[in-house]
């Protein structure tokens, strides 16, 4: 007859005693598993590994190599080796674009005529079609290459560069032989040619005409052609030069140190000693600056004010636009803060202490509170930095969003947890245990990795619940549909 031992039974509560996959599991920082409604989330090795889910969207993290998230209407986003990598999918225009900084990147798109355009590069060689012929490119960067449509320029050929280059905008075309030293333009209304520096003659219809000699040391100018009083000056750089256009005229003297202009008709005055002090004043347009370097500057105008003291330190800005009023304040690199209201309510808040916290506070009452590790705060792109390194250094999360009330709190390597929605409030700490409450005010106690569970409501004695191994054991409450 098999007699059972009990190291076996106690296997066998041990496995009757266990949690599901799906229910709340808080072994942090080896592996933790939260949901509440409209949210849920699980992850691995602090933070470095997880998954979050709400309605909305699905992600993916595997910090520093991956982040990866698809909405509800399939358009996707990734980021792969920050910040050198990124991707994105969206159905809704078509558009597909992929980059490698600096070696690589890939774009197609459907465009609004219903033309397909693809262009990509692969360093050295790049590469750009249409469906319809308009946009056909191909080069081999420096030898030979003819790219269409190249950031403002139309056209851009090479030939062993910079042997030969030739630009095209619109029916302009500018050729250099040793680019950038000789040259010429022609077509519409663009003449000119230049041997670097020695001489520059450049036109451009009725627009202006310039011509430069020893360049930078002497230069002529005359723009604004269409006008009646066109703009014209002349400069023996550093020495001396000379703006005049009708009424108005402005000289300067061991550029940039010494500068002075008026226009009476206007009452228009400016005169500056660079960099200490300047002041402007134009009534015209209700705009007024001073500046006494390093100590103050401030600038006036029809929508609002700035100031600055002990430049760059401290910088405060004030604007009206209708009735949207904005407010910020900086003490560089510490401290910025900026609010952004109409008249009934704010649309935006935000606070940054640099290196320890930042929060912001939208229009819809989502909030969002992180706490890096001092020398590790976001200050370039926050929120995809956040996303790909922040199981590393942030040492607390807050984030709220009031139009799910939903709300998630989370310290660095997720030893503590603390979640809400819908009335549901869920708080934990790793092996100990935590607390559920639920909106008819029940609450479910879980301690020792689930062993010690029982539940409380408001007016009923406790009742002792199933150990759930490793606990908490509280049963998902997420739902994938809105």
């Amino acid at each position: 007859m098999f007699r059972a031992t009990p190291i076996v039974m106690g296997m066998g509560l041990l496995l009757a005693a266990c949690a599901s996959p799906s229910s709340e599991i808080h072994l942090a920082p080896l592996f933790s598993h939260h949901s509440v409604p409209g949210w849920d989330r699980a992850e691995a090795a602090g933070g470095i590994l997880s998954r979050e889910q709400t309605p909305q969207a699905t992600s993916w993290t595997l910090s520093p190599l991956l982040w990866r998230q698809v909405d509800a209407n399939g358009k996707i986003l990734a980021d792969f080796f920050y910040p050198l990598g990124r991707y994105e999918k969206d159905p809704s225009r078509p558009r597909t674009a992929t980059r490698i900084l600096p070696f690589f990147w890939y774009q197609r798109e459907l465009r609004r005529n219903g033309v397909e355009e693809t262009d990509w590069f692969l360093f050295p060689i790049v590469r750009g079609t249409s469906s319809d012929g308009s946009d056909e490119s191909l080069g081999i960067f420096p030898f030979w290459g003819k790219v269409r449509n190249f950031m403002v320029l139309d056209k851009v050929e090479w030939l062993l560069f910079p042997l030969f280059v030739r630009t095209t905008q619109e029916d302009r075309t500018h050729t250099f032989l040793m680019w950038p030293f000789f040259g010429w333009r022609e077509g519409g209304e663009t003449s000119g040619w230049h041997a670097w520096p020695v001489y520059v003659q450049s036109q451009f219809g009725n627009h202006y005409k310039r011509h430069y000699f020893l360049w930078p040391f002497f230069t002529r100018t005359e723009e604004q052609l269409q006008k009646p009083h066109p703009l014209r000056g002349w400069m023996l750089w550093p020495l001396y030069g000379v703006i005049r256009q009708d009424d108005f005229e402005a000289h300067t003297f061991l550029w940039p140190f010494f500068a002075w202009a008026s226009r009476p008709s206007t009452g228009y005055e400016s005169w500056s000693l660079m960099p200490f002090l300047k002041f402007e004043n134009s009534p015209e347009k209700e705009k007024e600056f001073k500046k006494v370097w390093p100590f103050w500057m401030r600038t006036t105008s029809q929508i609002g004010q700035w100031t600055s003291w002990m430049w760059p330190l401290f910088w405060h800005h004030h604007s009206e636009l209708g009735e949207v009023v904005s407010e910020s304040f900086r003490f560089i690199p510490f401290w910025f803060q900026k609010k952004l209201r109409s008249k009934d309510k704010t649309l935006n808040e935000e606070w940054h202490f640099w290196p320890l916290a930042r929060k912001s506070v939208r229009a819809d009452g989502s909030e969002e509170l992180r706490i890096p590790s001092p020398g590790m705060a976001p200050i370039v792109e926050p929120d995809q930095l956040a996303r790909n390194l922040g199981p590393w250094f942030e040492l607390w999360t807050d984030r709220k969003r009031q139009r799910e009330d939903w709300s998630h709190k989370r310290a660095w390597g997720n030893l503590y947890h603390e979640a809400q929605s819908e009335q549901h409030h869920r708080w934990s700490l790793p092996v100990l245990g935590g607390r559920w409450i639920e909106p008819d005010g029940t609450r479910h106690f879980s301690f020792l990795l689930g062993l010690l569970r029982w539940q409380k409501a408001s007016e009923e004695k406790a009742q002792l619940e199933p150990p759930a191994f490793p606990g908490p054991g509280w049963p998902k409450l997420f739902s994938s549909t809105p």
